[in-house]
């Protein structure tokens, strides 16, 4: 199982930052219902989830390179201190890629909040959509440090030989 930090760096960050965004959109549309309940049309419900759903990828895509990290240690043991070291990085720069992302999801949704439960909502929907590039990115940078370990692994401490017919 991947250490603690590597775990909160990779799922933890992005569910919290997901959770605070969420927090700020739905008191941003208890407030524009309470001054205005008319600019609130029927089916912004459904908006919302959109809304959630398009900015939970971040929290989604945390878990590939988890899982990554898992099947590693689960096949080769816990990994050397250069390799920790990569796989620290690497959680590092998928929390500030998911922050990012997440966080400027939902200050262009906050921004443009009437619009996006009013009519114009499928002019705004693709702003909220392209931040998550970023999260993109961040799983790309997941893969090429993963091809990083699997050149690293000739130096990683095993506790257990490689399984019968494992490609190296």
């Amino acid at each position: 199982m991947p250490s603690l930090e590597l775990t909160l760096l990779l799922i933890g960050v992005p569910a919290v930052s997901w959770a605070v965004g969420a927090f700020v959109i739905l008191g941003g549309v208890s407030d524009l219902r309470a001054r205005d309940p008319i600019a609130i049309p029927a089916g912004t419900t459904a908006r919302l989830v959109q809304y959630l759903a398009i900015t939970a990828t971040a929290t989604i895509f945390g878990l590939i390179p988890w899982l990554m990290v898992s099947g590693i240690e689960d096949n080769f043991g816990s990994p050397s201190a250069p390799v920790a070291a990569l796989l620290d990085a690497l959680g590092v720069a998928f929390a500030w890629t998911a922050v990012v992302a997440t966080g400027t999801q939902t200050w262009i949704t906050r921004v443009r909040l009437r619009l996006f439960v009013g009519l114009d909502f499928g002019r705004v929907l693709p702003l909220v959509v392209v931040p998550s590039t970023v999260v993109i990115f961040g799983l790309v940078l997941s893969f090429l440090v993963r091809s990083s370990i699997r050149r690293a692994r000739r130096r990683w401490p095993s506790a257990r030989s490689p399984p019968a017919g494992f490609a190296t």
